[in-house]
Protein backbone atom coordinates (compact mmCIF):
# COMPACT_ATOMS: atom_id res chain seq x y z
CA UNK A 1 0.00 0.00 0.00
CA UNK A 2 2.67 2.24 0.82
CA UNK A 3 4.99 1.99 -2.52
CA UNK A 4 1.12 2.26 -4.28
CA UNK A 5 0.79 5.46 -2.55
CA UNK A 6 4.10 6.44 -3.20
CA UNK A 7 3.91 5.44 -7.02
CA UNK A 8 0.67 7.56 -7.20
CA UNK A 9 2.10 10.39 -5.46
CA UNK A 10 5.32 10.48 -8.14
CA UNK A 11 2.73 10.85 -10.98
CA UNK A 12 1.16 13.61 -9.68
CA UNK A 13 4.75 15.59 -9.13
CA UNK A 14 5.55 14.45 -12.08
CA UNK A 15 1.95 14.87 -14.50
CA UNK A 16 -0.40 16.83 -12.06
CA UNK A 17 -0.28 19.78 -13.97
CA UNK A 18 -2.43 17.67 -16.76
CA UNK A 19 -5.43 17.02 -14.68
CA UNK A 20 -8.50 19.47 -14.34
CA UNK A 21 -8.53 21.38 -11.11
CA UNK A 22 -11.44 18.80 -9.83
CA UNK A 23 -9.15 15.80 -10.41
CA UNK A 24 -6.14 17.70 -8.95
CA UNK A 25 -8.11 18.84 -5.82
CA UNK A 26 -9.77 15.15 -5.48
CA UNK A 27 -6.51 13.74 -5.89
CA UNK A 28 -4.52 15.22 -3.84
CA UNK A 29 -6.61 15.39 -0.47
CA UNK A 30 -6.83 11.17 -1.26
CA UNK A 31 -3.14 10.81 -1.76
CA UNK A 32 -1.27 13.61 -0.20
CA UNK A 33 -3.57 14.35 2.64
CA UNK A 34 -4.98 10.77 3.76
CA UNK A 35 -8.56 12.30 3.54
CA UNK A 36 -11.13 9.33 2.61
CA UNK A 37 -13.70 9.44 -0.38
CA UNK A 38 -16.16 9.09 2.52
CA UNK A 39 -14.85 12.68 3.91
CA UNK A 40 -13.63 14.19 0.36
CA UNK A 41 -17.70 13.16 -0.61
CA UNK A 42 -19.23 14.84 2.79
CA UNK A 43 -17.04 18.05 1.94
CA UNK A 44 -18.36 18.84 -2.11
CA UNK A 45 -21.67 17.30 -1.53
CA UNK A 46 -21.11 14.61 -3.82
CA UNK A 47 -21.06 10.54 -3.48
CA UNK A 48 -18.18 7.85 -2.93
CA UNK A 49 -18.98 6.90 -6.36
CA UNK A 50 -18.32 9.88 -7.55
CA UNK A 51 -15.06 10.89 -5.60
CA UNK A 52 -13.81 6.96 -6.60
CA UNK A 53 -14.58 8.17 -10.68
CA UNK A 54 -12.42 11.63 -10.36
CA UNK A 55 -9.33 9.91 -8.64
CA UNK A 56 -9.06 6.92 -10.98
CA UNK A 57 -10.01 8.68 -13.77
CA UNK A 58 -7.14 10.96 -12.74
CA UNK A 59 -5.12 7.73 -12.08
CA UNK A 60 -5.34 6.66 -15.60
CA UNK A 61 -4.39 9.73 -17.14
CA UNK A 62 -0.95 9.87 -15.18
CA UNK A 63 0.01 6.54 -15.39
CA UNK A 64 -0.88 6.50 -19.14
CA UNK A 65 1.35 9.53 -19.60
CA UNK A 66 4.29 7.80 -17.56
CA UNK A 67 4.15 4.28 -19.63
CA UNK A 68 4.52 6.67 -22.65
CA UNK A 69 6.88 9.32 -21.25
CA UNK A 70 9.19 7.05 -18.57
CA UNK A 71 9.82 9.98 -16.74
CA UNK A 72 9.40 8.94 -13.51
CA UNK A 73 11.54 5.75 -14.70
CA UNK A 74 14.67 7.61 -15.99
CA UNK A 75 14.50 9.60 -12.91
CA UNK A 76 15.13 6.80 -10.81
CA UNK A 77 17.54 5.52 -12.98
CA UNK A 78 19.24 8.85 -12.95
CA UNK A 79 18.73 9.73 -9.00
CA UNK A 80 20.54 6.95 -6.68
CA UNK A 81 20.42 7.13 -3.05
CA UNK A 82 22.47 5.24 -0.79
CA UNK A 83 23.49 4.81 3.10
CA UNK A 84 27.33 4.31 3.21
CA UNK A 85 28.95 3.84 6.98
CA UNK A 86 32.98 4.81 7.00
CA UNK A 87 35.18 6.21 9.40
CA UNK A 88 36.70 9.60 9.62
CA UNK A 89 39.75 10.80 11.45
CA UNK A 90 39.24 13.60 13.99
CA UNK A 91 41.83 15.65 14.58
CA UNK A 92 43.61 16.26 17.56
CA UNK A 93 43.89 19.54 19.84
CA UNK A 94 47.53 21.07 20.35
CA UNK A 95 48.53 22.96 24.47
CA UNK A 96 51.09 24.75 25.35
CA UNK A 97 52.37 25.09 28.42
CA UNK A 98 55.26 26.89 29.93
CA UNK A 99 58.52 25.58 31.50
CA UNK A 100 60.60 27.61 33.12
CA UNK A 101 63.42 24.39 33.75
CA UNK A 102 63.34 24.84 29.66
CA UNK A 103 65.80 27.76 27.80
CA UNK A 104 63.73 30.00 26.02
CA UNK A 105 63.22 29.35 22.73
CA UNK A 106 63.38 25.38 23.40
CA UNK A 107 60.09 23.62 22.88
CA UNK A 108 59.32 19.73 24.21
CA UNK A 109 56.58 17.55 23.73
CA UNK A 110 54.97 15.84 26.86
CA UNK A 111 52.43 14.10 25.02
CA UNK A 112 52.37 13.31 21.77
CA UNK A 113 48.77 14.06 20.14
CA UNK A 114 46.52 11.17 18.62
CA UNK A 115 43.87 11.78 15.96
CA UNK A 116 41.01 10.17 16.78
CA UNK A 117 38.26 8.07 14.96
CA UNK A 118 34.71 8.46 14.27
CA UNK A 119 32.19 6.18 13.08
CA UNK A 120 29.77 7.53 10.59
CA UNK A 121 26.28 6.45 9.24
CA UNK A 122 25.54 9.07 6.24
CA UNK A 123 22.53 8.83 3.71
CA UNK A 124 24.23 10.17 -0.14
CA UNK A 125 22.55 11.26 -3.32
CA UNK A 126 24.05 10.37 -6.31
CA UNK A 127 22.39 11.94 -9.74
CA UNK A 128 24.22 11.20 -12.52
CA UNK A 129 27.49 9.11 -10.27
CA UNK A 130 27.66 12.46 -9.06
CA UNK A 131 27.19 12.98 -5.22
CA UNK A 132 24.85 16.00 -5.01
CA UNK A 133 23.78 15.42 -0.87
CA UNK A 134 25.55 13.91 2.24
CA UNK A 135 23.51 14.16 5.43
CA UNK A 136 24.85 12.21 8.73
CA UNK A 137 22.86 10.02 10.33
CA UNK A 138 24.84 9.05 13.05
CA UNK A 139 28.03 9.32 14.82
CA UNK A 140 29.70 6.85 16.83
CA UNK A 141 33.32 7.74 18.57
CA UNK A 142 35.48 4.55 18.17
CA UNK A 143 38.91 6.20 19.80
CA UNK A 144 39.03 9.66 20.81
CA UNK A 145 41.78 12.03 20.25
CA UNK A 146 44.32 12.75 22.26
CA UNK A 147 45.44 16.21 23.10
CA UNK A 148 49.06 17.09 22.31
CA UNK A 149 50.84 19.29 25.01
CA UNK A 150 53.88 20.94 24.17
CA UNK A 151 56.24 22.60 26.81
CA UNK A 152 57.55 26.38 25.52
CA UNK A 153 60.81 27.10 27.49
CA UNK A 154 60.47 30.50 29.62
CA UNK A 155 63.60 29.81 31.91
CA UNK A 156 67.24 31.39 31.31
CA UNK A 157 68.47 32.14 27.27
CA UNK A 158 71.10 29.33 26.26
CA UNK A 159 74.37 31.20 25.12
CA UNK A 160 76.22 30.06 21.98
CA UNK A 161 79.09 28.04 23.42
CA UNK A 162 81.98 26.19 20.94
CA UNK A 163 80.89 22.73 20.52
CA UNK A 164 84.44 21.28 21.86
CA UNK A 165 84.39 23.18 25.13
CA UNK A 166 84.08 21.16 28.45
CA UNK A 167 83.44 22.19 31.93
CA UNK A 168 85.88 23.13 34.17
CA UNK A 169 85.79 20.70 37.70
CA UNK A 170 87.01 23.13 41.17
CA UNK A 171 87.07 21.98 44.39
CA UNK A 172 82.86 21.67 44.77
CA UNK A 173 81.92 23.59 41.64
CA UNK A 174 81.48 22.28 37.61
CA UNK A 175 81.62 25.80 35.79
CA UNK A 176 79.74 24.81 32.57
CA UNK A 177 81.28 26.51 28.88
CA UNK A 178 77.96 28.60 29.08
CA UNK A 179 79.62 30.28 32.02
CA UNK A 180 76.99 28.55 34.42
CA UNK A 181 78.64 27.51 38.11
CA UNK A 182 77.38 24.63 39.75
CA UNK A 183 78.06 23.21 43.08
CA UNK A 184 78.65 19.61 44.40
CA UNK A 185 78.15 18.21 47.37
CA UNK A 186 79.57 14.69 46.45
CA UNK A 187 80.78 12.33 43.78
CA UNK A 188 80.12 8.49 42.93
CA UNK A 189 81.33 6.10 40.27
CA UNK A 190 78.20 4.61 37.79
CA UNK A 191 78.22 1.86 35.32
CA UNK A 192 75.69 3.64 32.74
CA UNK A 193 73.40 2.84 29.62
CA UNK A 194 71.13 4.89 27.18
CA UNK A 195 67.24 4.40 26.89
CA UNK A 196 64.62 5.54 25.05
CA UNK A 197 60.92 5.85 25.75
CA UNK A 198 60.63 3.32 22.48
CA UNK A 199 62.50 0.84 24.23
CA UNK A 200 60.38 -2.71 25.67
CA UNK A 201 58.69 -1.74 28.78
CA UNK A 202 59.50 1.52 28.54
CA UNK A 203 56.74 5.06 27.59
CA UNK A 204 56.95 8.20 28.32
CA UNK A 205 55.95 9.06 31.60
CA UNK A 206 58.42 7.68 34.30
CA UNK A 207 58.06 5.82 37.66
CA UNK A 208 57.50 9.24 39.65
CA UNK A 209 55.27 10.70 37.04
CA UNK A 210 57.18 13.20 35.50
CA UNK A 211 57.51 12.91 30.96
CA UNK A 212 60.52 11.75 30.40
CA UNK A 213 63.58 14.11 28.35
CA UNK A 214 66.63 14.85 27.86
CA UNK A 215 68.00 14.62 31.78
CA UNK A 216 66.10 12.34 33.50
CA UNK A 217 68.22 9.51 34.76
CA UNK A 218 66.58 6.10 35.64
CA UNK A 219 68.06 5.08 39.01
CA UNK A 220 67.83 2.05 42.37
CA UNK A 221 66.02 4.71 44.67
CA UNK A 222 67.34 2.72 47.41
CA UNK A 223 70.91 3.82 46.46
CA UNK A 224 70.17 7.29 44.75
CA UNK A 225 67.21 8.41 46.03
CA UNK A 226 64.62 10.01 43.59
CA UNK A 227 64.62 13.96 43.33
CA UNK A 228 68.47 13.98 43.13
CA UNK A 229 70.24 16.23 40.68
CA UNK A 230 73.60 15.52 39.71
CA UNK A 231 75.82 16.35 36.77
CA UNK A 232 77.14 13.02 34.64
CA UNK A 233 80.28 12.80 32.40
CA UNK A 234 81.87 9.70 30.87
CA UNK A 235 84.90 8.70 32.97
CA UNK A 236 87.06 9.32 29.99
CA UNK A 237 85.68 12.41 29.15
CA UNK A 238 84.54 11.35 25.61
CA UNK A 239 81.03 12.04 26.70
CA UNK A 240 79.17 15.06 28.79
CA UNK A 241 75.70 14.12 29.68
CA UNK A 242 75.24 17.31 32.07
CA UNK A 243 72.80 18.33 34.71
CA UNK A 244 70.37 15.06 34.77
CA UNK A 245 67.70 14.40 37.87
CA UNK A 246 66.78 10.80 39.36
CA UNK A 247 63.31 10.02 38.26
CA UNK A 248 62.78 7.01 36.61
CA UNK A 249 63.57 2.60 37.57
CA UNK A 250 64.03 0.21 35.42
CA UNK A 251 64.25 -3.87 36.54
CA UNK A 252 67.89 -4.25 35.68
CA UNK A 253 68.51 -1.03 37.61
CA UNK A 254 70.68 -2.05 40.53
CA UNK A 255 73.29 -0.69 42.98
CA UNK A 256 75.43 1.61 41.14
CA UNK A 257 73.55 1.17 37.47
CA UNK A 258 71.93 3.57 35.58
CA UNK A 259 69.78 4.73 32.68
CA UNK A 260 70.17 8.39 31.22
CA UNK A 261 67.24 8.74 28.94
CA UNK A 262 68.01 10.21 25.10
CA UNK A 263 65.97 11.15 22.49
CA UNK A 264 66.37 7.85 19.80
CA UNK A 265 66.86 4.44 20.10
CA UNK A 266 69.97 4.76 17.98
CA UNK A 267 71.94 7.06 20.17
CA UNK A 268 70.99 5.12 23.32
CA UNK A 269 72.43 2.10 21.93
CA UNK A 270 75.83 3.85 20.61
CA UNK A 271 76.17 5.04 24.53
CA UNK A 272 76.54 1.37 25.02
CA UNK A 273 77.91 0.29 28.64
CA UNK A 274 80.14 2.86 30.05
CA UNK A 275 81.67 4.15 32.95
CA UNK A 276 80.75 7.85 34.63
CA UNK A 277 81.55 10.51 37.26
CA UNK A 278 78.48 11.65 38.75
CA UNK A 279 78.67 14.62 40.43
CA UNK A 280 75.81 15.12 43.42
CA UNK A 281 74.82 19.12 42.96
CA UNK A 282 72.59 21.64 44.67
Amino acid sequence: MKNQAYRMTMLFDFYGDVLTERQKEFYDLYYNEDLSLGEIAENYGITRQGVRDVIVRAEAILTDLEDKTGLIRRFHTMKQQLQQVYTTDVPHEVTYCYDSSLPQGVEQVLVEGVDGQMLCTASVTYVNGQETERIILRQDMISPSVTEIIAVGCGKELKPVDPDAMPVFGDGTITLPTGERLTYTDTMQVRATGYTHTDAGCDRITSTGTTVRIGTVAVDPRYIPYGTRMFIIANDGSYVYGIATAEDCGGAIKGNRIDIYVDDHATAQALGVNHYHVYLVK
